[in-house]
């Protein structure tokens, strides 16, 4: 799915906001489960499968399974922005 802005990429929320999952809740009966995480003000393209044990293989640090990340930005990095980003 195309995640949009302000929703949030869990299976529930107890503060009660917007979940990704609120997008597809009619869209299948199934229990589904995201893959990875966007920040709540990230928009971008989300994985969602009904395959627990295959969203946790994806997801679960110790499979070390490797992710690439294109990123747009809506104004130029600057060298002090990179730096935060090389620090994590």
């Amino acid at each position: 799915m195309n995640k949009p802005k302000d929703y949030i990429t869990t299976t529930d929320d107890p503060q009660k906001r917007k979940t990704v999952l609120d997008l597809i809740k009619k869209a299948t009966q199934e229990r589904v489960y995201p893959v990875g995480r966007l920040d709540r003000n990230t928009s971008g393209v989300l994985l969602i499968t009904n395959d627990g044990e295959l969203a946790q293989k994806l997801t679960h640090p110790s499979n070390q399974v490797r992710k690439i990340y294109a990123v747009t930005l809506n104004k130029p990095l600057e060298k002090g922005d990179f730096d935060r980003i090389l620090k994590g």
